[in-house]
């Protein structure tokens, strides 16, 4: 074998060990000043710095073809021409691909397998899922159902990909889990950042303290409730004597420890602090106004308008809010997951504070206050 042949099958053998490694990848980009029909049907190899190599991969059987645009490519021209040919004529004879084992599974690049990691980590994040799922036998038959799937209809010649090659360990979803967290972290203090001057924080503006300290234990019910009460007592506050209201998340340690307390969820205080502010941005003289058309239909001999109104509001305040008492309920409950529920329900509250023309004035008015408190107290963003 020629000099020159030797040095492009070893170049070609690097190129494809490089592939396998992720040190290659492959684009569909055809050369600025190559305009030939078989460059559709190829695929240019470069390296991350956008340095092309002197080789090409073909779409048709996947082989690795090497050029040089000094000595022209009709190598790769042919080579596409008779792959073309090949694919449209039928042939039902045995080639002798078909007397030779295949290899059990292909090679996958580690930037393919890394698409894999990030997905099962989002698919485990998203969907709030333990990170051992992507081991399961019932999600290992879904995925290597949809491979063989894929390999069906597809045009390698290699077998099909094991999915036991594919998904990762659940060490290392874990692990991309913390990384796509911190992204995201990153993501909010840039917004908040950036926005912190038109951004209402959401409860109300009172003085508070914050206190932090070392929890050495693990964070069960029972040592939350432990470190809770001595801390409280140390600011002469004993949960005994003084009726305390406590507010947190729905974590299952807060729920635990203080069971028998007066224990609210962070969303509901919000939407309770909306009603309760809602009335007081109604105007204060609703009372004056209301005597005074009273006065004014006694006048007029209408006296008949004044029945049964003050029954007729209350049934349409009591419709109004038992949508936020049936909210209340689900986000504070303790067996069911409620992280999910806190947007759809306040898009469902929202909806519910738009007045109809058939509603009492004072209803309306109420609905536009709770709105509009509504917005201030529960803050959306993008990332929701």
């Amino acid at each position: 074998m020629p000099d020159a042949k030797k040095d492009i099958e070893r170049n070609k053998k690097q190129v494809m060990e490089k592939r396998q490694k992720g040190e290659l990848i492959t684009t569909e980009e055809p050369p600025s000043s190559s305009h030939g029909a078989f460059w559709e049907h190829s695929w240019r190899i470069k390296n991350f710095k956008n340095e092309y190599q002197s080789f090409v991969k073909c779409k048709l059987c996947h082989e690795i073809l090497s050029y040089s645009m000094v000595n022209g490519t009709s190598t790769i021209s042919n080579h596409v021409k008779n792959c073309l040919n090949k694919f449209s004529k039928p042939n039902n004879n045995k080639t002798l691909d078909d007397f030779v084992s295949k290899a059990a599974q292909v090679n996958v690049l580690a930037e393919d397998k890394r698409l894999i990691t990030v997905a099962c980590a989002k698919f485990c994040s998203f969907d709030l899922r333990p990170c051992s799922i992507v081991k399961g036998v019932g999600s290992s038959t879904l995925c290597q159902s949809l491979i063989n799937l894929g390999y069906q209809h597809g045009q390698a010649k290699l077998g099909a990909p094991s999915v036991n090659l594919l998904l990762p360990e659940p060490t290392n979803v874990s692990r991309t889990v913390s990384q796509i967290a911190q992204e995201y972290r990153e993501n909010l203090k840039n917004m908040l950042k950036n926005d912190l001057q038109s951004v209402k924080l959401i409860g109300n503006r009172h003085p508070y303290m914050l206190r932090t300290s070392l929890f050495n234990q693990s964070k069960t019910g029972e040592n939350t409730r432990k470190k809770f009460f001595p801390l409280l007592s140390s600011y002469d506050i004993d949960p005994n004597h003084f009726h305390v209201v406590y507010i947190s998340d729905n974590g299952s340690n807060l729920v635990y420890g203080l069971q028998g307390e007066v224990h609210l969820r962070y969303i509901c205080l919000c939407l309770n602090l909306a009603l309760h502010n809602g009335v007081d941005m109604c105007p204060k003289s609703i009372s004056l106004n209301y005597e005074k058309c009273g006065d004014a239909l006694i006048n007029r001999n209408e006296v008949k308008y004044l029945d049964e109104i003050d029954r007729k509001v209350v049934v349409s305040f009591v419709k109004f809010l038992s949508l936020f008492k049936v909210a209340s309920e689900q986000l504070s409950a303790d067996t069911t997951l409620t992280l999910h529920l806190v947007v759809p329900w306040f898009t469902k509250l929202k909806a519910s504070c738009e007045p109809t023309d058939d509603e009492p004035i004072l209803l309306i008015q109420f609905k536009n206050a709770v709105s509009k408190m509504l917005d201030e107290k529960i803050y959306l963003t993008s990332l929701h």
